[in-house]
């Protein structure tokens, strides 16, 4: 399983925090989130991409994981994708280009 880099981990919780995610819900969104970068580095996806997202979801399906299970791991994607938008918008702001600085889920 991926291990999540600090940096990433540390803003996915501050996102986390900041859209009013309950703290009783943080180890799931943050395992969905392992999950996930774990599928998109064993199907050679881009994890920043959501055209990535139907189809975790649908192994989600294939793996029998319940309906509102599936709903939480989208919110939990979802919420890594303003996390890493935000992450990119900044290095922007820097100037500092895409092609200077590593994926953040790398």
């Amino acid at each position: 399983m991926i291990t999540v880099p600090s940096e990433l981990q540390c803003r996915y919780e501050n996102m986390m925090r900041e859209k009013g995610v309950p703290d009783r819900l943080w180890w799931q969104y943050k395992k969905w989130l392992r999950y996930y970068l774990d599928f998109c580095q064993k199907y050679s996806f881009l994890c920043e991409q959501t055209d990535s997202l139907p189809l975790f979801l649908g192994k989600l399906q294939e793996k029998k994981q319940t309906a509102v299970q599936q709903e939480q791991a989208s919110s939990a994607i979802h919420l890594y994708y303003k996390t890493v938008d935000i992450c990119a918008y900044r290095l922007k702001q820097q100037g500092i280009s895409d092609s200077q600085h590593p994926t953040v889920a790398a």
